[in-house]
Formats: C-alpha cells, structure tokens, sequence
C-alpha cells in the first residue's frame, strides 16, 4: 500500500483556520529549520577575528567600516537556513556573531499572490503529522460549468488514514490560497459531509471499510444489519470493534 505523509498546522488564535476544526495543510514534506534574518548581515571574515573586528568597529556605521575596509558583506534574507561558521552582524542589536547561535523554528512558506510569507512553529501553534494512503476520493460535484465544492475553483479530497481515521483536504485554484484539512473519526466524517449536502459521497466512502488484521465471519443477515447500522450512526467497523473490545476489557 503506498502512503503519504501530511504535514499540517493548527493555531490557538484560528488564523489558519477556514472552519472550525480545519488546519493548514503546510505539505508533505518536514518544515525546515531556520532562523530570523531580516535585520542581518553576512560578512566574509574568519569567525575567529570576530572580536578583533568588534573592537575596530565601535562606534561606527557597519556599512562604513566593512567598505573602507573592503570586507565583503550580504543583506540576508528575511529567514534563512542554518550553516556553521557563518559570521553574521545583526543591525538591530547592533551585535557580531555567528549565523548557528541564532535561535530557529521550524518554518514553511507560503505565496500570497504577491509575496512569499514564511510562518513559524511557534508556541501558539502545533503540528500534526498523519500517514494517509495514496488514493483520494474527490466529493466534488459538477455546478452547471465546473466539477466544485463550495464554489468555483474550490475543490474538496477524503484520505483514508493508516490507523483507520480519515483527513478532508479542502483546496482551491485562486492564487494565494491555502490548502486546509481535518483529520476526522468515520461519525466526524459522515456528519460534515452530510452537512455540505454529500451524505451519497459519505455513504460511499465509509461502505469501504474493512476489518484490517482481523478475519470476523458473520452470519449474512446479522452482517447487513450491522453494516445499516454503522451507516446510519457513521461509525466505521474499525471504530466498532475498538470501542467493543476496550468496553470488554473494562
């Protein structure tokens, strides 16, 4: 079975919530670590001259001491990777010092449709990484001119996690967006699906599922009425058996 891994991030404030519930989808890759540089400067000199070069340029302009003294220097950019031996001058603090002593969080990127906005994993904010299998369903529907949920250009997928839970991604074509999901139990799924008016898309999706690892024979008649029944309630047979067995082991 192929997988893939979603990277995505809630926050206490709800900025990168689009509902309740939802998250930001950052990608399937482990945001990098990198450090806050908007106010840095790289220059070339050996880290062990730092202080000889601090004491020199006491009380004059950065920028004048390294050209009069021909030392090559970069603006750094807003956020960067993390390199050892990089010696760095900070024109906040107006402070020498080396690139890996700065403080980093991990850190993605984001296009605005203007510019591209780093966000950080900071303390207001957490990140849940989920294995989901390869193939989606698309709830999408045709509206008269496109294949949408929730309007043009608007697109909505259910993954099927591997520990039998499910992620909706809702994306959208317009620049600028954010793709944002929901890591759900089969009733969390049914239920919202059915409130956006796609409970045949939910009946459809959760009639899939399977006992994973464990062979239970049924007589046929109390088979379909099970399956009524967990469709009727959203209940997954997985959620079923779990509940069944921690209520046994009581």
């Amino acid at each position: 079975m192929k997988t893939r891994k979603f990277y995505i991030w809630f926050d206490r404030d709800g900025s990168f919530e689009t509902e309740e519930g939802l998250g930001w989808l950052t990608g399937e890759r482990e945001p990098e670590e990198m450090a806050y540089t908007g106010d840095c400067l790289e220059v070339e000199i050996n880290p062990a001259d730092i202080q000889h070069h601090a004491e020199a340029q006491k009380g004059e302009d950065i920028h004048d001491y390294l050209n009069e003294n021909e030392i090559p220097y970069t603006h750094m950019p807003m956020h960067s990777n993390v390199y050892t031996g990089t010696v760095i001058y900070d024109m906040e603090t107006q402070e020498w010092g080396l690139l890996e002593d700065l403080d980093t969080a991990p850190t993605v990127t984001h296009w605005d449709g203007s510019n591209t906005r780093y966000h950080n994993l900071v303390e207001d904010r957490w990140q849940e990484v989920v294995e989901v299998e390869t193939d989606a369903v698309c709830i999408d529907r045709w509206d008269g001119s496109n294949m949408t949920t929730g309007g043009t250009g608007n697109h909505a997928h259910v993954y099927k996690t591997t520990d039998g839970r499910y992620v909706l991604v809702l994306s959208s074509q317009w620049e600028g967006s954010k793709d944002t999901a929901a890591i759900m139990t089969a009733t969390e799924l049914r239920g919202y699906l059915v409130s956006i008016d796609r409970a045949d898309e939910a009946d459809e999706i959760l009639s899939k599922e399977k006992v994973v690892g464990v062979q239970v024979r049924l007589p046929e008649s109390l088979r379909k009425d099970l399956k009524k029944k967990l469709l009727d309630e959203g209940k997954s047979i997985q959620e079923f058996f779990r509940q069944a067995v921690e209520e046994y082991l009581r």
